[in-house]
């Protein structure tokens, strides 16, 4: 499970960031989340008494909810933007409102029901569900360069997972 922590580019990462949402359910989360602390620990030098969060704040490192958040939001945009991979692309509809209400911003995902638990964590369920989340600062303009959004996306992130 190194690939949660990775940050390599191409083909082989792009395997590995699907993969990485087969975890997603809470207990593996909950596995997870202790190794990437002791890794912060090791990392930082730090005692293993040493409280986790800080260490991953100075790092800069997500929490590991977080960071499968945030790639599948990076997945998301390039696929809104790129249209690529083109199976991913197929599975995203943008939001349209009936009428024309207050607006609550650009770019928001149609959210699907679903019937069964386990498929919320489906990529067509759980894309809306992140995405949506995101402040407007982040979703509204998905015209910016990846680096851009990428930038945008860990600061709200961030924001969220640390400074609330």
């Amino acid at each position: 499970m190194i690939y949660v922590f990775t940050g390599h580019s191409g083909a082989l990462a792009h395997q590995r960031s699907i993969t990485l949402y087969k975890v997603t359910f809470t207990s593996n989360i909950d596995k997870l989340q202790p190794v990437q602390n002791t890794l912060a620990r090791v990392v930082s030098r730090g005692s293993r008494f040493d409280r986790a969060t800080p260490l991953l704040a100075d790092l800069q490192w997500l929490p590991v909810r977080y960071r499968i958040e945030y790639k599948l939001a990076q997945i998301t945009f390039k696929a809104l933007t790129r249209q690529e991979p083109q199976y991913l692309a197929e599975l995203i509809r943008m939001y349209e409102a009936p009428k024309q209400l207050r607006p609550r911003g650009a770019n928001i995902l149609q959210c699907s029901p679903a019937t069964l638990n386990f498929s919320r964590n489906a990529f067509c369920h759980a894309t809306p569900a992140v995405w949506n989340k995101l402040p407007e600062t982040v979703t509204s303009d998905i015209t910016v360069s990846i680096a851009t959004f990428k930038s945008r996306l860990k600061a709200a992130l961030y924001n969220r997972a640390f400074l609330r």
